[in-house]
């Protein structure tokens, strides 16, 4: 498959110098669309400066339960082989069941534990929801301002996920699926919830409403604090073909088994919810890559060479 990397708007605003140095986007766009094409072609970090850095990785919905199958296991591998010390490399998993800014309260004394054990900067990666719940607890919290070196979103849920829509309890009491699959993929997703002791209850929170609703409080309340972080951030944002577009909405049970059993991203996660729409920031969006990049070997094994791909473009980034 043929993947195309375009950087869409990079946009910074100038601030006073402070202790950290901003990711350089364009040589991340530039190694991560090297990776995708050829790997043995993507520049490598050097090991000391790689080993310079608490890495924090937070997992998206259903990341709890994944862990122990792989979840972000190919980024760990990656970055243990260009050097990084295991005991700096940091897995946090939310609660699928919280609401976005319950789990930023469980993200801020785990974050906080890791910046007091050592003097180097921490570098912030989210994916899906987790990426979202990193970038609430940054606006609410200036403690470790000056401690994060770069914040790496991959495929965030900033403005909902359809599959949220339909998984919400209120969808659930006005669907009426059309045809024998639906209806039975319905059913399945009513024991899923059943099985995952409540998971949709987490869901709700990144509806397309309520993504909507956090938005707009973002850029009211902390606009100018999140600008701060934009100037520090990578956006990695991906989209399937227009051929491959599912509508979650009226093909309620068969597309949500679809969209999840083959990650299609677009089902998942449109590619205009992947970013914070007033925020300026370097937005890098990839054409014809699904929602599993950080699932690696779990999930797909064809997303093991991309998730490689990400963590050099993420190191070659580091330290400009």
């Amino acid at each position: 498959m043929k993947f195309i990397v375009r950087v869409l708007s990079v946009g910074f605003l100038t601030f006073a110098p402070s202790l950290w140095a901003a990711p350089d986007a364009l040589v991340f766009q530039k190694s991560f669309e090297a990776g995708l094409v050829h790997l043995e072609e993507t520049p490598a970090k050097h090991k000391a400066d790689s080993a310079g850095f608490e890495y924090v990785l937070v997992g998206g919905i259903t990341g709890d339960y994944l862990m122990r199958m792989g979840y972000y296991e190919t980024f760990v591998k990656e970055l243990l082989a260009r050097g990084v010390p295991r005991d700096q490399i940091h897995l946090i998993f939310p609660s699928s069941k919280n609401t976005v800014k319950a789990n930023a309260d469980y993200l801020d004394p785990r974050l906080k534990t890791i910046a007091a054990q050592t003097t180097r900067p921490l570098v912030l990666i989210g994916h899906s929801k987790g990426a979202v719940e990193l970038v609430q607890w940054y606006a609410t919290r200036s403690e470790l301002d000056d401690r994060i070196e770069g914040f790496f979103s991959i495929q965030g849920a900033y403005g909902g996920s359809p599959i949220a829509d339909l998984l919400s309890t209120k969808a659930h009491r006005r669907a009426r699926p059309r045809g024998m699959l639906n209806a039975a993929g319905l059913s399945v997703l009513k024991t899923l919830n059943t099985f995952f002791h409540g998971i949709i209850r987490g869901v709700e929170d990144i509806t397309t409403a309520n993504s909507e609703a956090r938005l707009v409080e973002w850029q009211d309340s902390f606009g100018a604090r999140l600008t701060r972080l934009g100037q520090r951030s990578v956006f990695v944002r991906s989209s399937q073909s227009e051929l491959r577009l599912m509508d979650v909405r009226t093909r309620v049970g068969s597309s949500f088994l679809l969209a999840v059993g083959s990650m299609e991203n677009d089902g998942a996660l449109p590619l205009t919810h992947q970013v914070i729409p007033w925020l300026e920031a370097p937005v890098i969006t990839v054409q014809g890559m699904d929602h599993g990049l950080p699932c690696g070997e779990f999930l797909a094994r064809r997303h093991h060479f991309k998730a490689i791909a990400f963590i050099r473009a993420l190191l070659g980034s580091l330290g400009h």
